[in-house]
């Protein structure tokens, strides 16, 4: 169990107590007490909490996780902001559960890690799936909105989402700055759109692999 909070330790220590299958091997405050104990006790699970002073539990969960045997990592949390979501399961975790869960949910998703099943708080679980749909559709949307350009449109709207400036898509794209401002003129107007950086994050959004916050 990973936690800076002696109070939280104690509490799951509580909850742990009873359950006969569960043996808690070592305790840690910070990440980087934490790695030194894993790779000394070799636990099958670890509890993780995300917000420490010093190494937080994001980083060691990503340093634990390049071990050749690492163990289940469930990152225990009282935030469950979609960026703290990402960044846990990003960097290895392999389940996410709120501070508030009760002690059946919390023995239980020790159980299901150890199983190598998925252990989400259903809190967690729907924002997952919300930001994905999310993701699907905003791409779409971007894809249909871009069908509307021409090939030279499109071809100047990926060169301003790159970052390039009017003059350098004209010797890109062997144009003059008159005739590249003309076409995003008009990528504007097909997209009902109002500036460069519009079209840039249509364009990003409408790429595979990128989310919508991107």
């Amino acid at each position: 169990m990973v936690d800076d909070d002696a109070f939280v330790l104690a509490g799951i220590r509580l909850m742990l107590s009873e359950q006969g299958d569960l043996e808690i091997v070592g305790t840690a405050s910070d990440g980087r007490e934490a790695i030194n104990q894993i790779r000394h006790v070799a636990p099958d699970i670890v509890l993780m909490d995300l917000r420490m002073p010093g190494m937080n539990g994001i980083e060691a969960t990503r340093a634990i996780k390049q071990d050749p045997r690492p163990p289940r990592v469930l990152a225990l949390t009282t935030w469950d902001t979609d960026n703290m979501i990402r960044d846990a399961l990003a960097a290895g975790a392999d389940g996410f559960l709120l501070k508030d869960a009760s002690p059946q949910e919390l023995s239980s998703a020790i159980r299901r890690a150890y199983s190598g099943e998925p252990a989400l708080a259903p809190a967690v679980t729907r924002k997952l799936v919300a930001a994905f749909t999310q993701g699907i559709e905003a791409r779409q949307e971007s894809l249909d909105a871009l069908s509307l350009l021409s090939e030279m449109e499109t071809e100047v709207a990926l060169a301003i989402a790159q970052g390039l400036s009017n003059a350098a898509i004209a010797n890109q794209q062997y144009m003059s700055v008159g005739n590249v401002k003309a076409c995003v003129s008009r990528i504007l107007t097909k997209l009902g759109l109002t500036n460069r950086v519009q079209i840039a994050t249509l364009i990003q959004r409408g790429q595979p692999g990128r989310s919508p916050e991107a």
